[in-house]
């Protein structure tokens, strides 16, 4: 009975301090859930334009293009849609002491003319530096992003301590776990019931988005994580100053082959482009419900555009999609747009839980 009252005690007191950092990252990463579709239905002509009939620029081109638009710098990533009604979207090298993300545009296939980025688009840069590192200074490896980090651990403590405390006597009984009393003696607890309830019914989702959250958290976690699972950890390509990455020779052959190996078969084609000389990847993203979940990955020699590897997402194994893809396992888009969907709802949810629970400290301690 004594560890149950403090388990219960650690709970209240974590959940009306901590629980509140996690209401902003629930309600951020709602809002970020659907972003893509958000900024699409609020920017026509920019993310979508009118589709031409006629033949579109090459990668290589494109990248030229944009490149000149910007007074030479760099684009590190392009994404390549193939509807004609889309537009590309370029990432630039960032400048010293700017992100990466600040610097994107989207781009006429057709034409190569920049066309800025999407309304909205500020706002969603917003949530997500608010959901990774509540917006602080230093990013994720400033106090921020080690107190979301450390949110997400007491989330995991949350659900745990939470099935623990609301645990039936007769757990095999379904009624007991369907139960909801919104017609108690009072608010309180109406609102408690309400809590155990929901609380019961998205623990899995919590579990599962708070143990995905921290692979961005702690470099520790990431490591033990990708060991238990077998995933092989990307290392991140050391950016020289004077590099401008692949050839443009090099893209166009590798360009070339993609078409000639994967024909229309793929829905959009991610370029990552190198620096320093090392070899460059195209992602091809398969038509489908998975949302940029299923890619399947060639990677290029930098100079010729020789194809050096093949990574098909349908010979890969749990651990290396998360390794791979661990945004959209994260966000729930390896299971398709119901798994998008639970993961919003239980995201929404989580912003009402620290309410609930301050309200219900607050009647206790009167």
């Amino acid at each position: 009975m004594q560890a149950k009252r403090l388990i219960f005690r650690l709970h209240s007191w974590l959940g009306i301090s901590i629980g509140f950092v996690l209401g902003i990252m629930g309600f951020t990463g709602a809002l970020l859930a659907f972003q893509d579709e958000i900024k699409t239905a609020l920017s026509p002509g920019i993310v979508t334009i009118a589709a031409v009939s006629g033949p579109r620029l090459r990668p290589d081109a494109l990248i030229a293009t944009a490149s000149a638009q910007r007074g030479g710098l760099p684009p590190i990533f392009l994404m390549l849609p193939s509807s004609p009604e889309l537009s590309a979207r370029v990432f630039f090298l960032p400048k010293p002491g700017v992100a990466a993300s600040a610097a994107p545009s989207y781009i006429n296939p057709a034409t190569g003319e920049l066309l800025g980025p999407a309304k909205g688009e500020a706002l969603f840069d917003f949530c997500e530096s608010m959901h990774r590192w509540l917006a602080l200074p230093g990013r994720e490896r400033g106090v921020g992003g080690t107190v979301t980090g450390i949110a997400a651990l007491c989330m995991i403590f949350f659900a745990c301590s939470g099935l623990y405390l609301r645990w039936p006597r007769h757990a095999l009984d379904v009624r007991q776990w369907l139960r909801v009393d919104l017609r108690g003696r009072n608010l309180v607890a109406s609102l408690r019931s309400l809590h155990i309830f929901i609380g019961t019914w998205v623990l899995l989702v919590y579990l599962f988005s708070a143990s995905t959250g921290l692979w961005f958290a702690f470099d520790w976690y990431k490591q033990i994580a990708a060991k238990t699972i077998g995933a092989h950890l990307q290392q991140p390509p050391a950016v020289a100053g004077t590099s401008h990455g692949a050839s443009p020779q090099a893209v166009a052959a590798a360009w070339q082959q993609i078409q000639r190996i994967a024909g229309d078969r793929y829905d959009t084609f991610m370029f990552r482009l190198s620096f320093a000389g090392e070899p460059f990847a195209i992602s091809g993203l398969l038509a489908g419900p998975a949302r940029g979940a299923e890619a399947d990955e060639y990677s290029f020699d930098s100079t010729t555009g020789a194809l050096l590897h093949v990574d098909l997402y349908a010979n890969r194994r749990a651990g290396e999609i998360m390794g791979k893809s661990p945004v959209y396992v994260h966000v729930g888009s390896v299971f398709g747009l119901a798994g998008r969907l639970v993961v919003f709802l239980a995201a929404l949810v989580l912003a009402l839980f620290p309410i609930s629970g301050l309200l219900m400290y607050r009647a206790r301690r009167r």
